[in-house]
């Protein structure tokens, strides 16, 4: 469910139940489980079972169930990192300096983009049409936000 959505529903609960408190909890509740949710999505999405995902990863069912439904705080990433791989998928990771200042965070942002773009360049043939749509967003887009002109 994406944010907007989630806020939606959050909201549209509390109304229906006259409790405007519950909305900040179904919100908390919904961004305490977002890895979880997302790691279940993606295995429906490529129509496996928790069996056959626990089959790949070499644990029991029960257990690709309880990762499911935990907490993100309750997940080793040593397991998502299993749940991922057993999808066909890699797993990697931001860390965002929170307290630092907002040009600095951007700065921080673009720069784990401008990785991500180097990563995609590398999945594309040399003479791929993307390229210089790349080089546009890279240059317009990134370039001065790792400079820090951007923010």
């Amino acid at each position: 469910m994406a944010e907007k959505e989630m806020k939606d529903f959050a909201v549209r609960a509390a109304e229906f139940l006259g409790d405007a408190t519950i909305a900040d909890e179904v919100v908390a509740a919904q961004n305490a489980t977002k890895t979880a949710r997302s790691l279940a999505r993606e295995r429906a999405k490529r129509g496996l079972s928790q069996k056959e995902v626990a089959l790949r990863m070499g644990v029991s069912q029960s257990k690709v169930c309880r990762m499911e439904d935990s907490l993100d705080a309750d997940l080793s990433y040593g397991d998502i990192e299993s749940y991922a791989h057993a999808l066909g998928l890699d797993v990697s990771l931001f860390y965002d300096a929170v307290n630092a200042s907002k040009e600095t965070r951007a700065a921080n942002f673009a720069n784990a983009i401008a990785d991500m773009i180097d990563m995609l360049r590398a999945l594309l043939p040399v003479d791929s049409r993307y390229g210089d749509a790349i080089d546009r967003f890279s240059g317009g887009v990134l370039f001065p936000l790792v400079r820090g002109q951007g923010a």
